[in-house]
């Protein structure tokens, strides 16, 4: 599988006038509708046309605010690392 990887990657993938063909990837526009309840299933929904591209953009609805979903009462903690700003 290597070497029919490597085989494919050098394959010359640019189109007569010079430029790459890359497609343009899906924008869905979801409505209130689609965002009540829970957002995930509307994304499970565009699913099957989306994972054609590998990656797509949602616009969510006007006024649509996520949930808060942080639980400020938990006790829980994570360690962070300390990022030297001089160098």
């Amino acid at each position: 599988f290597l070497q029919q990887a490597i085989r494919n990657s050098q394959k010359d993938v640019r189109r007569p006038d010079g430029k790459l063909e890359v497609p343009y990837a899906p924008t869905f526009y979801a409505t209130k509708e689609d965002f009540e309840g829970n957002p995930l299933d509307y994304i499970e929904k565009i699913r099957p046309v989306a994972q054609k591209y590998g990656i797509c953009k949602i616009v969510p609805p006007d006024g649509w605010k996520p949930p808060f979903c942080v639980d400020l009462s938990s006790k829980k903690t994570f360690q962070t690392k300390d990022q030297l700003l001089h160098r």
